[in-house]
């Protein structure tokens, strides 16, 4: 995966330990199997590096955990909320083959 710039951390997918139990601000995004940011169609344009969401935190470990379960289970973190919502209630499964979730953040 490549790396952010401006002291942050490198991206990993979102099932891996952040190994950050303190305050941060960070980005969410969707990305293949193989760890390349997947395009999101957006109202004006396309996003190519397929931002899900940005935010601040004070424990990142606790918010990354929120986003899994907001993902499989519809609770916890409003956007992974919305992705659980629509992996189960739209086509976009069928419209991005094998897709992960990545994460970097910044202390």
């Amino acid at each position: 995966m490549e790396e952010m710039t401006a002291n942050w951390s490198s991206w990993k997918y979102i099932d891996k330990l952040s190994g950050h139990d303190s305050h941060a601000v960070y980005e969410v995004c969707l990305v293949t199997e193989e760890g390349a940011h997947v395009a999101i169609d957006r109202f004006l344009d396309e996003d190519k590096k397929g931002v899900l969401c940005i935010g601040m935190t004070t424990n990142m470990e606790r918010r990354r955990k929120q986003f899994i379960s907001g993902e499989s289970e519809g609770y916890c973190h409003s956007e992974g909320n919305l992705l659980f919502l629509l992996k189960k209630y739209s086509r976009f499964k069928k419209n991005i083959v094998c897709p992960s979730i990545s994460i970097a953040f910044r202390m």
